[in-house]
């Protein structure tokens, strides 16, 4: 093997090990990082926000847009605690599926190796070091409905605190939960908007990828269930929208390794 190719062999597996340890350190810090700007963007809206608009609103109408406030607070913190603590769900030894090359345990369709984690995902759309684990199957309807609600929760904060910004002497805290809500409820509606859309159409971001550029695949990646009420049931266990939003622990109707009423099940 000549030396210039066995040296560029070594630099990649040692890129992807040192990324990989880098993504593990930085899970556990931007988790207290998102409470961080929860919190600071929650006591902003009660030090700052709430004791300038109660005079301009009324109190009734500054009660009603405060337990909407809130609502999204609970949501927010609910699924994104779910999110992490729950996981995307992992193989057991289920017999009948191939062994991962990586791990060796039970690989089911539309299963993927995490080099991260070091173990296989079920239903493995993506790493995320803000949930410090995989986004998969038992947790996709937590990490979709986080995205939703901090979004909305954000608009919420920049739309009730824009009124307040003239306020002298300026404030520091709510000029800086007003931008912070503001850059990231247009980041984060884009990330979830992607992945609704995703969700809808039964697909994951690696099954997507999978299809661009290769359509003999796309029998491999198609797991669509042939309508969005039913591609919404799999990820939330349920076809009504409005309950789809509500916060549920409810058990899931597949367990990540078995896809029926799909093609695969034919």
């Amino acid at each position: 093997m000549p030396l210039a190719v066995h040296l560029a062999g070594l630099i990649r597996i040692n890129s992807e090990k040192i990324s990989n340890i880098i993504m593990r350190i930085l899970g556990p810090i931007l988790i207290v990082a998102l409470f961080l700007l929860v919190g600071t963007v929650t006591y902003s809206y009660f030090n700052d926000v709430l004791p300038r608009i109660a005079p301009f609103y009324g109190i009734y109408q500054s009660l009603i847009l405060t337990s909407l406030g809130l609502w999204f607070l609970f949501n927010i913190l609910f699924n994104y605690i779910m999110c992490v603590i729950i996981g995307p769900g992992n193989p057991e030894d289920l017999p009948g599926f191939p062994k991962c090359k990586y791990c060796k345990k039970a690989k089911p369709p539309r299963a993927h190796h995490c080099s991260i984690c070091k173990k296989c995902v079920l239903k493995m759309d993506h790493h995320c070091p803000w949930i410090h684990n995989c986004m998969g199957h038992k947790n996709h309807r937590y990490f979709l409905l986080f995205l939703t609600y901090i979004t909305l929760g954000c608009l919420f904060y920049v739309g009730v605190s824009y009124p307040c910004l003239g306020a002298r002497p300026r404030i520091a805290t709510l000029q800086l939960s007003f931008v912070l809500s503001a850059v990231f409820s247009v980041v984060i509606a884009g990330f979830g908007g992607w992945h609704w859309f995703l969700a809808l159409r039964g697909r994951t971001t690696i099954e997507l990828f999978g299809i661009i550029g290769a359509p003999e695949l796309k029998r491999i990646y198609d797991f669509s269930r042939g309508s969005w009420r039913k591609n919404l049931e799999t990820v939330f266990g349920t076809q009504s929208l409005l309950i789809c939003l509500m916060p549920r622990m409810s058990k899931l109707q597949f367990d990540g390794a078995y896809w029926p009423d799909t093609i695969h099940s034919i």
